[in-house]
């Protein structure tokens, strides 16, 4: 991936500037941090406005062919694009935890 988009996508990140946001009605990606728990590779999420609700939810885009999804039920839109940042970093780590603690079905 491009350096240039990879500093922005983490300075987006670090910034979270959610107010800015929620003006110009846009939506804005950081990478998600830790990497994808089954294949370790970068997971992009973009935090969108969803419908005329103004309300905010999110996009996880991983170039490998892991499935995520269930690893992120529960994750429900919020009023702020802050509070839909913070929920979602909260449960992916979380998360991304409990997988890479689960043991290997061979050492059951």
């Amino acid at each position: 991936m491009n350096s240039a988009l990879c500093e922005w996508l983490t300075e987006t990140k670090n910034r979270k500037n959610a107010d800015i946001l929620e003006k110009i009605g846009r939506s804005t990606t950081f990478q998600a941090e830790p990497d994808c728990p089954f294949c370790g590779g970068p997971v992009f999420v973009r935090i969108i406005e969803t419908g005329e609700d103004r309300r905010w939810g999110f996009t996880v885009h991983h170039a490998s062919p892991c499935n995520l999804e269930p690893l992120l039920q529960g994750l429900r839109p919020c009023d702020k694009a802050q509070e839909m940042a913070d929920d979602f970093d909260k449960h992916w780590r979380k998360t991304v935890a409990a997988v890479k603690d689960t043991p290997d079905s061979g050492s059951l």
